[in-house]
């Protein structure tokens, strides 16, 4: 076999690939085997037919077309291994030469990486510090989640500050049928959630059992709300179902007890434990921003050529991911979202492809400095991880057991690699400082399930109901950016793992 290799752009490889006319006669001799078992001649016993004869009687052509098909993929993968290459799609052949055989195969392969100077880029640890107004404004929200909310005494119209229930349809101005499914027991905090102005100003002043409509014209280019909305004029009509209000709970040794189900005995205490809280809050931001920072600068000074079938299957998975969301999310198919966004689903790949691109980039340079510096998660890691976990859990046995299943520490270790890959990247460029000044990290008290006080407040923030499960009349400026946020990307498995070859 002969073997001619020419690189080309987008890691694709070229292989010319040849038989010699020893390697071919061979390849005639076994093809001729099988073909004569396979064909009944008048005169001879089955397999027993000269060669000569199956040539006159069915073209030697014949031969030849099985010596070539039994010969392609041998020759094809005895290619791939003796130059080391790693295919990521599926070839394509062209036979230019029948006898002996000659063709050439085009693949696309695992991209080779060029890391360049990665271990001279550097950042600065970000300074972190908590004050006294952020303790305070955690305690007010704290204090607000945790007050019960009570319907007036007596009956009145709504105002700003009230929890309200209602029901909501949305209908285009001139048309017979809703714009989309009614919202029935909706929930929003007047003056706090993140309601449209004139659908706000409309729900002030009402009564319980009172219904009202408002128009809100779109203009074409506000982004703020969904592609079928825009420049034109929505009719919300609106029914009052229940009126709240709030009263707020004494700040005081109790309330201390109240939040950290007793483990906390006084006001000063809980503060302390807010500042702990927020404090590892900021660490983690840091923690997030530098290693943004580093892996953007690593990103930009590899050099690398991805495959478009790499890029094309992590667009797959995006589009997975998002028909996922959707479904559990919003009770929504992906095709009911792209038609309301009047957009096909080949624009919608085409709109996701750059950041696929960006991440898979940054996964594959990741993936090679975790070889280079050797990366890498141990079962002894694992277990440590697992004993940490339960430590402290009181149904601890049966915990281990559960984390201990083949699942779970699969999870575990791809958690475990990504953290330990993260560190090592912002050691690197922080040169050993870490990611936050000050580097001590205390470490916050918890409540009995395990979580803090913060994240038990996200927690009650979540399940209070006071966003409807629809939000897209309730968009503004505010929760798009909060929702651009950037964060550290993971380490893409499927997408950077080097595919066995085929």
């Amino acid at each position: 076999m002969n073997v001619a290799v020419e690189r080309l752009p987008e890691s694709q490889v070229l292989l010319d690939i040849s038989t010699d006319e020893q390697e071919f006669s061979k390849a005639l001799d076994r093809a001729y085997r099988k073909v004569v078992n396979q064909v009944r001649l008048p005169g001879f016993r089955p397999g027993k037919a000269p060669r000569m004869v199956i040539e006159r009687m069915l073209g030697r052509d014949v031969l030849i077309e099985q010596a070539d098909r039994d010969l392609l993929d041998p020759l094809y993968q005895k290619a791939i291994e003796q130059e080391s290459l790693n295919p990521v799609g599926e070839p394509e052949v062209e036979i230019y030469q029948t006898e002996p055989l000659a063709f050439k195969v085009t693949v696309q392969v695992y991209p080779t990486i060029d890391l360049g100077e990665y271990q001279s880029v550097r950042a600065e640890p970000r300074p972190v510090a908590i004050s006294d107004e952020q303790v305070e404004e955690t305690l007010t929200r704290l204090r607000e989640n945790q007050s019960p909310w009570e319907e007036p005494a007596e009956a009145r119209p709504a105002r700003d500050g009230d929890r309200v229930t209602v029901d909501v349809t949305v209908t285009e101005v001139g048309a017979d049928e809703p714009y989309r499914e009614p919202l029935t027991d909706s929930v929003y905090v007047l003056g706090k959630d993140n309601l449209f102005e004139e659908l706000r100003d409309t729900l002030t002043g009402m009564g319980v059992g009172d219904e009202k409509a408002v128009e809100i014209a779109f203009a074409e280019d506000n982004e703020g709300v969904e592609a079928g909305m825009r420049g034109k004029t929505m009719s919300y009509a609106v029914a009052m179902k229940k009126i709240e209000e709030q009263h707020l709970l004494p700040l005081d040794e109790e309330f201390a007890k109240k939040v950290s189900d007793g483990k906390i005995e006084t006001l000063e205490a809980l503060r302390a434990d807010i500042r702990k809280d927020l404090l590892r809050a900021e660490r983690q931001k840091a923690r997030t921003e530098v290693g943004n920072e580093v892996v953007a600068a690593l990103s930009e000074g590899a050099t690398l050529d991805l495959p478009p079938v790499m890029i094309d299957k992590q667009v797959d998975s995006d589009v997975e991911n998002m028909r996922n969301h959707l479904g559990q999310d919003h009770n929504q198919t992906l095709e009911a979202h792209l038609r309301a966004e009047e957009k096909t689903l080949e624009e919608l790949r085409e709109e996701l492809r750059p950041e696929a691109t960006r991440r898979l980039r940054n996964s594959l340079v990741l993936r090679e400095i975790a070889t280079r510096e050797g990366v890498s998660v141990s079962p002894q890691d694992i277990d440590a991880e697992i004993d940490r976990m339960v430590g402290a859990m009181e149904n601890g046995a049966q915990m281990r057991q559960f984390y201990s299943s083949n699942y779970i520490r699969t999870m575990l270790e791809s958690e475990l690699f990504e953290r330990k890959l993260m560190d090592r990247v912002i050691d690197i460029a922080t040169e050993g400082r870490g990611a936050a000044d000050p580097p001590e990290e205390p470490e916050p008290e918890r409540t009995e399930d395990g979580s803090t006080i913060i994240e038990a407040e996200v927690v009650e923030n979540e399940s209070a109901g006071v966003l409807p499960e629809d939000r897209s009349i309730a968009i503004d400026e505010a929760e798009a950016v909060a929702a651009s946020e950037t964060v550290v990307p993971e380490v893409d498995e499927q997408a950077a793992k080097e595919p066995e070859r085929a």
